[in-house]
């Protein structure tokens, strides 16, 4: 099966990172995917698919050409199914999808915001482009509810991940490279800017840090705001904020805790990539009482949800983790067994593979 899928862009997020997951999933299973880019912007390394490729990035907010020649495009690669993954990309794939003639999956529900107005680009592009979709995906239940996706073409599929030579085994060398020598370490695998709460995350390392001599906190990620926060915290032996890294997995084999805030008003979670490679890594998490944060933590019982910009809260819950060494156990192995269930990049592929097929029959 040939399966073109289009995107804004390759830069580093989580919608990126899926995609190439389930291309290589695809790869494997033996089928025929190609990716479509609409800007030359690409981070994430590629060189084992990169004939599968292909650029043709948009001129202006609203590249009208870029239709036509996304139609040629397509006319060439002759694909069975179109499958967008993002808004914007969902509306294009419209009229290049022959109004839906070529099956059309509109893939752009990757995310659970709570607050969600109907002026919203989002919103509005979704309304445009999902009446032409053979199918709407979102990664998390939660997504489908926040857009209002109801009808019988609404799915959800949930990340996957290729855990196979990935996954780091402890080692506290890494620990020392960084110079931390406290027994805890607390970890934010997050983007700087305005859909992440560090603002929390640094309140609650504040009172932490005042209170006790025995824990460190580490932020990953890079993004607007960070050099700001490195220059609040320059001198602090116990606040590393690391910026972009390549041995994310090496670092969170060797955190107690691992924590991701979401700035409710801005940002929803569907399923976080985050998330689910700590609890990959047998780690509790603390995360966000909202979107997929519940299905993914809430539902298979391996952390603790917090409220919303609550520092206070999430100081209790690294405190009752801290002091109870079990529940912090189990809690991260309860997690591992969930995402090594159900978010696999296996089952992912397995899921969309069956709804290709099925969108297909249908349009036949």
């Amino acid at each position: 099966m040939k399966i073109l899928h289009v995107i804004e862009t390759l830069q580093s997020g989580g919608k990126e990172r899926q995609l190439l997951e389930l291309v290589r999933g695809l790869i494997k299973a033996g089928h025929d995917p190609q990716i479509l880019v609409q800007a030359d912007a690409i981070e994430y390394e590629i060189t084992d698919i990169a004939d599968r490729v292909h650029v043709l990035a948009r001129r202006s907010r609203w590249d009208l050409g870029l239709i036509g020649r996304t139609r040629r495009f397509v006319t060439q690669q002759r694909p069975d199914v179109i499958h967008s993954w993002g808004t914007m990309c969902s509306v294009y794939c419209v009229p290049v999808s022959g109004f839906g003639k070529i099956p059309f999956v509109a893939g752009h529900i990757r995310d659970a915001p709570s607050r969600l107005n109907w002026l919203d680009k989002r919103l509005v592009h979704g309304r445009i482009s999902e009446p032409f979709a053979a199918a709407v995906v979102a990664n998390s239940q939660a997504g489908l509810a926040a857009y209002g996706v109801r009808s019988q073409r609404a799915h959800y599929i949930y990340n996957g991940f290729d855990f196979a030579g990935r996954m780091a085994a402890p080692d506290p060398a890494i620990l020392a490279e960084l110079g931390i020598t406290t027994r805890h370490v607390v970890a934010m695998v997050a983007r700087f800017g305005s859909h992440k709460d560090h603002a929390t995350f640094f309140a609650a390392a504040d009172q932490l840090l005042a209170e006790r001599a025995d824990v460190s906190f580490i932020a990953i990620g890079h993004g607007p705001g960070l050099e700001d926060w490195r220059a609040r915290y320059a001198g602090e032996p116990r606040v590393k904020l690391l910026g972009r890294r390549a041995d994310v997995e090496r670092i969170i084999a060797n955190i107690s805790i691992g924590v991701l805030l979401t700035k409710v008003g801005h940002h929803g979670e569907g399923i976080s990539n985050a998330l689910t490679e700590m609890l990959a890594a047998s780690k509790p998490v603390i995360a966000t009482d909202d979107g997929g944060n519940r299905e993914l933590v809430g539902n298979h019982a391996c952390g603790i949800l917090v409220p919303s910009d609550d520092a206070a809260a999430v100081v209790v819950a690294i405190t009752s983790l801290l002091a109870d060494p079990a529940c912090a156990i189990a809690l991260g192995a309860a997690g591992r067994e969930a995402v090594m269930t159900y978010f696999t990049c296996d089952a992912m592929v397995a899921a969309y593979l069956d709804l290709y097929a099925n969108i297909r029959r249908d349009a036949d």
